[in-house]
């Protein structure tokens, strides 16, 4: 019973996922066990805005009940600050407020024996600040998890890395450097083991928090981000232990490759990139050894940023065919904005480390230039020159089993329908050919334009017709065990009279296939590689189709 009370009242913001929990429309002997339920009080939320000023002496009333509810059991603290237009207030104003934080800070810090995690929200640049020197030099003996967001949750990179990204002031955290002269951060918090820092400087130079098993980098102004010598330091730290990594408009400026020893982590098993150039991802994966990483993310966040920005606009009403490079005038299809590059040499230069991916998810990749650097062989003899490159990337990577394309490349998408011919079999008299991808057992596709997808799947569909009518011919279509892809509320109904009329035949594609409903063109549906889809807009729903 008091399992069922303590999830009623878990809630996760990051996966849209509420549980609302009333009491008082039970029984008296529900009632009581509910509300002598330890387990039940141990998420304790503070928030302070402008409002707060008003009513001080009301802020830790909840707060200070569930504190003292939850007895000795350990604790779960959110923290929110709420005032957009802080530095625009009268003094005292920002005096009366910069009050309050220390108050929640100091509320914290009597129960700071007890605190589990600690997730704080702010657009006031001194928040962590006085939150790590405030909590830091006491020791957090129980801490496990340590999030810290600061700024526009939205805005997550500027186009130019030359350009200050002005929608993030630059922040300066003292989060890892141990206040206390002579205690080093395994000291201050023993049982620390993820951090996640958005928009927030971590002061690498100062870092001194190791034994770490997830750290995450979110959108980090140019001026802030990491010199690779000092990031090298911080995660050689955490280089036995460390097994999540996730940098996200936060890798180290440009640096010379060929000068940096290799960043060894041998427990590494999940990376994401999110990167503003190719060169930056490229660079930063050519010096990492990871003999344990099975999955791979990858994200061009200057297209990403711009389709967020184009999809606006078209559902404010604008032409589709109104130019993308309206929405960041900086943004040019040129090679800087291409990946493939990046890909090219990752399957040249690590294709060990491709060929032990398990998962990989591309979002908004591009290939607008073909790598010139092939050598003639069967491949290249065979398809056209636009789908070398990812075929071959799919030859490379023998292990993959789950695929992710978040707004896939028309080409990347239409490479997977390639017929290839299979290399030592070209001077047969049969020659033997094959279909990249047959390692895939689930084929993800997100944001998919949908004239995209239907070619694809028109074209799939007519691929196995073809086979099935000639028995004679030695290469077989793999057929997906699971196909999942997202339509906007528009498309759904043409879609599911696509598969009614037989003109795509689900069974030929894939085993079981799901559609997701994202809602509308301005809130599209995000893929997470631990929960599935998430919609912003409604709880995550598969639908079947035939």
């Amino acid at each position: 019973m008091d399992y069922i009370f303590h999830l009623g009242t878990r809630f996760d913001e990051d996966k849209g996922v509420q549980f609302p929990v009333l009491v008082s429309h039970v029984c008296k002997s529900w009632r009581r066990r509910a509300l002598n339920a330890k387990t039940l009080w141990t998420s304790i939320d503070i928030k302070i805005d402008k409002a707060s000023v008003l009513a001080p002496d009301c802020l830790f009333g909840k707060a200070s009940a569930f504190a003292l509810r939850s007895r000795r059991s350990p604790l779960h603290f959110r923290m929110k600050v709420d005032c957009p237009d802080f530095h625009l207030l009268p003094p005292s104003n920002q005096c009366a407020i910069t009050s309050l934080i220390r108050s929640g800070i100091k509320f914290i810090a009597v129960e700071q024996e007890r605190v589990k995690t600690l997730k704080v929200i702010t657009d006031v640049e001194s928040v962590c600040d006085l939150i790590t020197s405030g909590l830091i030099p006491g020791s957090l003996p129980l801490l496990e998890k340590w999030h810290v967001s600061y700024g526009k949750e939205d805005v997550c990179f500027g186009a130019r890395q030359g350009v200050p990204n002005r929608d993030r002031a630059i922040f300066h955290s003292t989060i890892g450097f141990p206040v206390v002269q002579g205690l080093a951060g395994d000291t201050l918090l023993p049982q620390l083991r993820e951090i996640k820092l958005s928009g927030a400087d971590p002061l690498f130079y100062k870092w001194a928090i190791g034994s770490l098993t997830s750290l995450t980098l979110d959108c980090l102004a140019p001026g802030d981000r990491p010199r690779i010598w000092e990031f090298r330091i911080a995660l050689m730290l955490s280089g036995n232990s460390l097994e999540t990594l996730k940098l996200r408009g936060s890798l180290p400026v440009r640096w010379n490759v060929e000068q940096m020893p290799p960043i060894v982590l041998p427990k590494l098993r999940q990376l994401r990139l999110g990167f503003a150039v190719q060169e930056e991802a490229l660079d930063f994966l050519l010096v990492l050894q990871m003999p344990s990483l099975n999955s791979l993310d990858l994200c061009d966040l200057t297209r990403t940023e711009n389709a967020i920005r184009c999809r606006a606009l078209e559902h404010a009403g604008y032409s589709r065919d109104l130019p993308g490079l309206i929405s960041i005038p900086d943004l040019e299809p040129n090679y800087h904005f291409d990946s493939a590059f990046m890909l090219h040499s990752v399957c040249t230069q690590r294709p060990t480390l491709m060929a032990q991916i398990e998962s990989l998810t591309l979002t908004n990749l591009r290939l607008l230039h073909t790598a010139q650097e092939w050598g003639p062989d069967v491949l290249t003899d065979s398809i056209a020159p636009p789908h070398i490159l990812p075929v071959r990337l799919m030859l490379t990577m023998k292990s993959l089993k789950t695929l992710v394309l978040d707004d896939p490349d028309y080409v990347f998408l239409q490479s997977l329908n390639q017929r290839v011919l299979i290399s030592g079999s070209e001077r047969n008299a049969k020659p033997s050919y094959t279909y990249p991808g047959s390692q895939i057992s689930s084929l993800v596709l997100v944001n998919t334009k949908y004239s995209h997808l239907m070619e694809f799947l028109n074209d799939r569909t007519a691929i196995a017709r073809h086979l099935a009518r000639h028995p004679e011919f030695s290469e077989t279509l793999p057929v997906f065990d699971r196909l999942d892809f997202t339509l906007e509320a528009g498309d759904v109904g043409a879609c599911t009279k696509e598969f009614r009329a037989g003109r795509v035949e689900g069974p030929t594609i894939a085993k079981t296939t799901y559609y997701v409903c994202s809602g509308s063109p301005l809130h599209p549906a995000v893929y997470r590689s631990d929960t599935g889809f998430f919609v912003p807009s409604s709880f995550p729903h598969h639908f079947a189709l035939a």
